[in-house]
């Protein structure tokens, strides 16, 4: 039986490797040091959920200041409610002093969220083989390959239908074709709509949130 170091451990290098995935621009040598000034943890948050990120109040390496750290982390809390993380009483603050916990908690929503995300577009093709030739932009066609083969697993599709009660309040019925980001962005401006950076993506997806 690991001890809780060592599952620390094997989580850590985990999220690492997961991290890597996403072909950042940042390198990760260790999670719960690098992620401390906001930066990375904001690069992630960008590939999880595209224009989420306000990079004009952002603050990049090498960040002598504290209080910028805070700053960036403040922001990815942020967003990561407005993604509805479960992150009560989280402050950008103890990611910057390296609160393993709430690190580890925070990248596994993330990768959650990703998944949940990379499997609605699996949804939307009728097979999976077909799945496997469109491969979503930004991810890589062998990392799409696996993945479709875990969605069209049994095991996989046992746990979608246990959980498919616990997020029936909040799905909404995905159109037959989706919107580009860019092309949702655009039509709300012209329409002289605010819309929140947190609800871009899923008024791109779901054509009930772009009547709203």
């Amino acid at each position: 039986m690991m001890t809780d170091d060592e599952q620390v451990s094997r989580d850590e290098r985990c999220f690492r490797l997961w991290i890597a995935s996403l072909g950042i621009s940042s390198h990760v040598n260790n999670v719960f040091e690098d992620l401390r000034n906001g930066w990375i943890l904001l690069e992630i948050l960008d590939k999880v959920a595209l224009g989420t990120v306000n990079w004009k109040q952002t603050t990049k390496p090498p960040i002598k200041m504290p209080f910028r750290k805070v700053e960036n982390c403040n922001q990815a809390v942020r967003i990561g409610k407005h993604l509805r993380f479960s992150l009560v009483n989280i402050q950008g603050n103890d990611i910057v002093q390296g609160n393993k916990k709430l690190i580890l908690a925070f990248l596994w929503q993330l990768m959650r969220n990703r998944q949940w995300k990379l499997h609605l577009i699996y949804k939307e093709y009728k097979t999976k083989e077909e799945a496997m030739t469109h491969p979503p932009q930004g991810i890589d066609v062998s990392d799409w390959v696996k993945l479709c083969e875990r969605f069209a697993s049994e095991k996989f599709q046992k746990i979608s239908i246990k959980n498919k009660k616990n997020r029936a309040k909040n799905e909404i019925p995905p159109t037959v074709g989706s919107h580009s980001l860019a092309r949702t962005v655009d039509t709300s401006r012209k329409a002289g709509k605010e819309v929140p950076e947190s609800k871009q993506w899923r008024m791109a997806r779901y054509s009930e949130e772009r009547k709203q």
